[in-house]
């Protein structure tokens, strides 16, 4: 997974730190339940228990979109938790 930018698209702000950023996990529902487990352990390392919430399921039900809101203090924090998420068994894409 490539880091998060450091640049702000034209006419909108640039992140500022700390800032309350919001997850956007989509899972292969045969997975989920491990998924969930393995993602609010990545959390915790991180120093923050973060509950994830089950989002919608994909129309087929193939996968289900999860969230989870959590405070970064910093880039290097963000980029580091979304790379760990993504490594998360049974998950396809982080938004």
């Amino acid at each position: 997974m490539m880091p998060i930018p450091n640049c702000a698209p034209q006419g909108q702000p640039e992140l500022k730190f700390p800032v309350e950023w919001d997850f956007r996990i989509i899972v292969l529902s045969e997975k989920l339940e491990s998924a969930i487990a393995d993602l609010q352990s990545v959390f915790c390392r991180f120093g923050t228990p973060c509950p994830v919430r089950k989002r919608e399921a994909s129309k087929q039900g193939k996968y289900q979109a999860l969230e989870a809101k959590m405070m970064m203090p910093d880039r290097a924090t963000l980029d580091a938790i979304s790379r760990e998420l993504a490594a998360v068994n049974g998950v396809k894409m982080i938004l």
